[in-house]
C-alpha cells in the first residue's frame, strides 16, 4: 500500500538511482581518493566544488 503523498518508484529507477548516486560520489572523490582527511584539509581546505582529476 502507497502512503497518501508518496509515489510508488519502479525497481528500475530505484537501480538505476543506486548506480547513478555511486558514480557521481565515485566522480567526486576522485581527486583526493586514498587521501587521508587531514591531508585533504591541509591541501584543499573545505572543498565546495568540483576539482580537476589528476591521476598522477
Amino acid at each position: 500500500m502507497v502512503e497518501r503523498g508518496v509515489t510508488a518508484v519502479s525497481l528500475s529507477d530505484r537501480i538505476y538511482g543506486c548506480l547513478s548516486g555511486g558514480a557521481i560520489g565515485d566522480a567526486l572523490g576522485a581527486p583526493v581518493e586514498a587521501w587521508n582527511y587531514r591531508d585533504i584539509r591541509e591541501k584543499h581546505g573545505r572543498i565546495v566544488s568540483f576539482m580537476d582529476f589528476d591521476p598522477g
